[in-house]
């Protein structure tokens, strides 16, 4: 914990920068939602507005992601320069998600299906536990079941970093 109290600003500011950022992400994902609108028209079919809604979701995903991928390429670029200076960050760490557009979107999206398809099958899971009858069998289960979640977001979260932060040594040196 020596070092905590050396990135704490930089990482502050960092997350606040990411906030302006996610608001404006929202704001464009709302004009292109619009303009989508407004090219579709108001008298869309049932199937016509479910398109709609799922094109528009994926709009906001695909957005927020990326502002997301771009928070954490920042704090790996703060940790790995020892730059202080938000300013001075921000345009190399942008310029290396688009230099190496594909491998950096590629990973965070594979990693985020990853997690997507992990709970997905937890809360399938969790469904079919319920028609156990209510005894200490369903107990153990759930509680297993949460356990082996739990450990599981752990490991994410560590593989999460580390790979993208692997990437980043792999992918800069070259440069």
């Amino acid at each position: 914990f020596g070092d905590c109290g050396k990135y704490f600003w930089s990482f502050f500011k960092i997350f606040i920068f990411i906030c302006m950022i996610y608001i404006l992400a929202f704001i464009l994902g709302m004009l292109i939602f619009s303009l989508i609108q407004a090219i579709a028209g108001k008298e869309l079919s049932a199937t016509g507005h479910i398109l709609f809604l799922i094109t528009g979701l994926v709009i906001f995903a695909i957005l927020f992601m990326l502002v997301d991928m771009w928070g954490d390429y920042l704090r790996i670029y703060r940790v790995s320069s020892e730059e202080r200076k938000l300013r001075a960050i921000l345009k190399p760490s942008l310029r290396f998600i688009f230099r190496n557009f594909g491998r950096t979107v590629l990973l965070y999206y594979l990693l985020s299906l990853i997690l997507l398809g992990t709970l997905i099958a937890y809360l399938g899971l969790s469904k079919i536990l319920h028609f156990i009858p209510a005894d200490k069998l369903l107990i153990l289960s759930l509680f297993l079941v949460q356990q082996a979640y739990s450990l599981f977001r752990s490991f994410y979260r560590l593989v999460y970093y580390s790979s993208q932060l692997v990437l980043f040594d792999k992918l800069y040196d070259l440069r």
